[in-house]
């Protein structure tokens, strides 16, 4: 199988130039898709994740070489629309209005949509029996992501956290009530070391009745060869899932 996968995709001019290109994540982190390499508990420079892992072999031996930045997400996928400076958003949870402006990979991707709260502000835990009840309370959420799985509008949720620590300010000071967030990205942010200095670290429920989230490539119909890189993409993505890749991959980030 191996062998099989090595040569899904090749084609006569491999050898010749290749042509770069340009996959974002965002800037805050998002583990286990995206985020920045530790040494020694520090954070580094070099980009790293399921998500970067996954296209490196997607685009193996092809035509194609394709590198990695972590910008603000909301500029990630504008620049992605455009189709000019990045072709290739990781990451990507779909809605309708996206699927107006970008084009879809097959799933590669699914996490758990949770609701994140400080037990010690509750005397019991917040009743949450179903994705309706998340509407009587306060709602935090990320900046520019998409919450349209949960039946969630803007109107629902506050999104003016752009990152983790923004998120918890927030809910210390009480200004949230819960933050809405993947049990998989914050189990990534506790391999990170991120919660080891909190006296308190969130506690973590799946949202009752909530079906999984897949996550997807995004690419811009703008963007040149975008049909080319998006057959070549969801090929390969069958072929690694078959083989029993994918697993291997994900396992690197996220541990079971």
């Amino acid at each position: 199988m191996a062998a099989v996968l090595g040569c899904i995709g090749n084609h006569a001019d491999t050898a010749a130039a290749q042509t770069t290109l340009h996959a974002c994540g965002g800037q805050a982190e998002w583990p286990p898709s995206s985020y920045f390499k530790r040494e020694n508990g520090s954070k580094t420079s070099q980009v790293t994740g399921y998500s970067p892992d996954v296209l490196t072999r997607v685009f193996s031996g092809s035509v194609y070489k394709i590198d990695f930045t972590l910008i603000p997400w909301g500029r990630c996928v504008a620049e992605v629309a455009s189709g000019k400076t990045f072709q290739i958003a990781m990451g990507g949870t779909y809605n309708v209005e996206r699927a107006r402006q970008y084009q879809f990979s097959k799933p590669y991707l699914w996490l758990t949509p949770s609701y994140f709260f400080l037990p010690s502000v509750w005397k019991s835990e917040p009743a949450v029996r179903d994705m309706a009840d998340l509407r009587q309370y306060k709602l935090c959420g990320f900046l520019n992501y998409n919450y349209a799985s949960l039946g969630l509008s803007t109107d629902d949720i506050d999104t003016g956290s752009n990152s983790l620590d923004a998120m918890m300010g927030r809910l210390k000071l009480r200004r949230c009530d819960m933050f809405i967030e993947y049990a998989e990205v914050i189990a990534g942010f506790a391999r990170l070391g991120r919660f080891d200095a909190e006296p308190e670290p969130p506690a973590g429920r799946p949202v009752p009745g909530a079906d999984m989230v897949a996550l997807y490539f995004m690419l811009s119909p703008k963007a040149d060869q975008a049909d080319k890189i998006l057959a070549l993409i969801n090929q390969r993505l069958t072929a690694l899932g078959n083989a029993g890749e994918l697993s291997k991959m994900l396992t690197v980030h996220a541990p079971r």
